[in-house]
């Protein structure tokens, strides 16, 4: 009768042929159990720390990153794409009987969104740096990526009174006519004035010492779509940081296009070229 056959001691398998000792249950046993042993060991004496080092992508020592354009509903420029009269006309209408200036910002956001309006971003994008988890980050540099360019052939119309606020900031400039562009560090703010203490890169930032860059995008040959790019090095390690108006480029537009302003301060509010 054919089949597998085994001695007391389980030493033989099919058809009697002889299990090799070190596949023998006993030696497996003891052969498992050291190793168990061994890395319960390893474990113990930071094996743990050492598996997590290479997995992780140290997310915790990147820097804190925030932007937003100080270009607002209520503190900004609009292309628009009809006549600059009719806009401001309809923006009059709807601010009429609301003399109360917190109540503008709505107002504005829906008359803009009526009128087929767009808000141009990149003109001042605000961007605010610090770190994390108590370590410095040292800012090496910015960069700016071109998404898209196009013709520009509307009207800009610049809207709000008093605009604007006053707090330390690095300012620096872009020219996107470039063909490669580069942020340049600016001797002077958004306001034209000299600022005392114009200092390039590289800075140092943490969670109690953050930088405030205000970067301005500006072009003289159509549109600009743009994102930039911040770069840093945190505990030794080299990365980078993508500054964008939530996702999306900034526009920027020609400097030189016909702008009017649209005064929301006082009881009439009226159109006025900016030349």
């Amino acid at each position: 009768m054919s089949g597998g056959s085994s001695d007391a001691n389980g030493n033989s398998g099919a058809n009697g042929t002889p299990v090799p000792w070190w596949r023998k249950p006993t030696v497996v046993a003891i052969a498992s159990g050291a190793v168990v042993t061994a890395i319960g060991g390893w474990l113990q004496q930071g094996g743990v720390s050492a598996i997590s080092s290479l997995f992780s992508d140290d997310e915790s020592n990147k820097p804190v990153v925030h932007a937003k354009t100080k270009d607002t509903d209520m503190c900004g420029y609009w292309r628009i794409h009809k006549d600059a009269v009719v806009v401001a006309t309809d923006l009059k209408m709807r601010l009429a009987g609301h003399p109360s200036h917190p109540a503008y910002s709505k107002i504005l956001a829906d008359g803009r969104k009526a009128t087929g309006s767009d808000l141009l971003t990149g003109s001042t994008v605000e961007v605010t740096v610090e770190g994390t988890n108590g370590k410095a980050v040292i800012l090496t540099g910015l960069d700016v990526q071109v998404t898209k360019r196009e013709p520009f052939n509307e009207d800009v119309i610049s809207v709000g009174t008093g605009c604007g606020g006053g707090v330390e900031e690095r300012y620096y400039s872009v020219d996107l006519d470039e063909p490669t562009p580069h942020f340049k560090l600016s001797e002077t703010d958004e306001n034209g004035q000299p600022i005392a203490k114009a200092v390039d890169f590289p800075y140092k930032v943490s969670a109690n010492d953050p930088e405030v860059f205000i970067l301005s995008g500006g072009a003289l040959r159509g549109a600009i779509h743009w994102k930039a790019v911040l770069r840093w090095v945190a505990d030794g390690k080299e990365g980078s940081s993508e500054i964008s108006n939530g996702g999306k480029p900034f526009l920027s537009y020609p400097v030189d296009v016909p702008n009017y302003w649209f005064d929301t301060n006082g009881d009439e509010l009226h159109l006025y070229p900016s030349g």
